[in-house]
């Protein structure tokens, strides 16, 4: 059983249900894979996993495990992949993951988390996908600290707690192409170093108490297309450069959806802009 290097149960032709993680998992010491996905587990995720010392892919998703996520799961430092998604996990994030340098994807969304996200995590320098989204109770302000996360290319935080201000460090992370905070409790001006994002694709910042005026220089990202301010308490004339954007002939340049409604200023109210995207193969 030590020689196993992969445990994949949904390959199980009968998968189970309503049982515990074993903890005879812990045994098998050179395995690299652990994926027990959609395979109807129960109970908290036992410290045995976390034995595993060699493993690099760690997939719990769909199940019904509840309980903290050990700390010892920082002694992991292989992992690249660490997926707790959909589960009933409680507690706070251990601070300890931030001892997973090599990790590139973690997702512990759909969750009960609460509390603060510990600043440790800002030292996940390989970090890619970052997703704690639908945690409701999950809360503290935004850790300055990922601003040194400069692969990170997905940052999702909607629907939970968190509170500003977005910290200007956030202006550093150049890879990124996704950013989620919307329905949180945000409560802050958009920082112009938001400007500075220029792989940004996707901004959502709807339903997050945001106030002030939209920085001008938002206009100018390249790439971004999807722009996501709605229901928010904004003031103020919508930046001239939203204009050129709207009405761009370079397909690339144009924005794809955009909506403003639902703030303080009827300039803004009536600003929105949806195209229809051409699919593959279409003209």
């Amino acid at each position: 059983m030590q020689d196993v290097q992969a445990i994949d149960f949904q390959l199980l032709n009968h998968p189970i249900s309503n049982v515990y993680v074993p903890a005879a998992l812990g045994l098998v010491k050179n395995a690299t894979t652990l994926n027990l996905a959609r395979s109807s587990f129960i109970g908290p995720i036992p410290k045995e996993i976390c034995q595993l010392d060699r493993l690099t892919y760690l997939n719990l998703t769909y199940n019904d495990l509840n309980g903290p996520i050990p700390s010892e799961l920082g002694n992991l430092v292989y992992l690249t992949t660490l997926n707790l998604y959909n589960n009933r996990i409680v507690g706070l994030i251990p601070k300890e993951i931030g001892h997973l340098n090599r990790l590139k994807y973690l997702n512990l969304a759909c969750n009960d988390l609460k509390g603060p996200i510990p600043a440790e995590l800002g030292s996940l320098i390989n970090l890619e996908t970052l997703n704690f989204g639908n945690n409701p109770t999950l809360s503290g302000t935004l850790p300055p600290e990922f601003g040194r996360l400069v692969n990170l290319s997905e940052l999702k935080l909607p629907y939970t707690s968190i509170k500003g201000p977005i910290p200007s460090e956030y202006g550093q992370l150049e890879n990124l192409r996704l950013m989620d905070l919307s329905h949180t409790n945000l409560n802050c001006k958009i920082p112009p170093e938001l400007g500075q994002l220029k792989s940004l694709v996707e901004l959502h910042l709807n339903n997050c108490g945001l106030y002030g005026k939209i920085p001008n220089n938002l206009s100018k990202l390249d790439k971004l297309g999807y722009m996501y301010l709605q229901d928010n308490r904004l003031e103020g004339c919508v930046p001239a450069g939203f204009y050129d954007r709207k009405f761009s002939e370079r397909p690339s340049y144009s924005w794809k959806k955009v909506n403003l409604q639902g703030n303080r200023s009827s300039e803004l109210n009536t600003f929105r802009w949806t195209i229809k995207e051409s699919r593959p193969g279409s003209w």
